[in-house]
């Protein structure tokens, strides 16, 4: 009897790998899984071979490659959100991110927004994906950065935010 349950076990096992695919093979997990991470965004290792990496929390480092990489160089040192796909092993990390996505979270607990510099009259506004803001009292350098993509550390109140940090994430063409 017991043999009898074993050998039919087996047999539904198989048909049941048999019928998720046509030709026999068992049906495989998509790759293209989309992943959020978020933490404190940073760079490991040591000239010429370093690494861009999340750290959230007391967890593994997840590295972050692809295309976005040079703007999320602009961003270390913030806590940022990225949305990616896996993209496997990238030691000394366990996993990596192919990002096709990310934004500012906090700058040491103050909050962040990232959004590119508009002029609207005499104000600069940062116009976020799901918000925007006109910022209060930008330095020059702002300022002078309208149409660039940035992060900006601040309070944020009635539509307004008070800079507090700011960065440069990409120049873009002023108008």
């Amino acid at each position: 009897m017991i043999m009898r349950v074993a050998v039919l076990g087996a047999v539904v096992g198989l048909a049941g790998c048999a019928a998720g695919s046509r030709s026999g093979k068992a049906a495989e997990a998509p790759v293209t899984d989309t992943v959020t991470v978020a933490g404190i965004l940073s760079v490991v290792g040591a000239d010429p071979v370093t690494q861009l990496v999340v750290q959230a929390g007391e967890g593994a480092p997840t590295a972050l490659v692809g295309s976005l990489q040079a703007e999320l160089h602009q961003m270390v040192g913030l806590e940022v959100r990225v949305t990616g796909v896996r993209a496997g092993a990238a030691p000394p990390a366990t996993t990596s991110v192919d990002v096709h996505s990310y934004e500012a979270v906090a700058l040491n607990g103050v909050p962040a927004h990232t959004g590119t510099l508009e002029q609207a009259g005499d104000d600069v506004r940062l116009i976020g994906t799901r918000q925007a803001w006109t910022l209060v009292d930008p330095p020059d350098e702002v300022r002078a950065a309208v149409g660039a993509k940035a992060w900006v550390a601040g309070e944020a109140a009635g539509g307004t935010l008070r800079v507090t940090a700011y960065g440069i994430i990409r120049r873009g063409s002023s108008p």
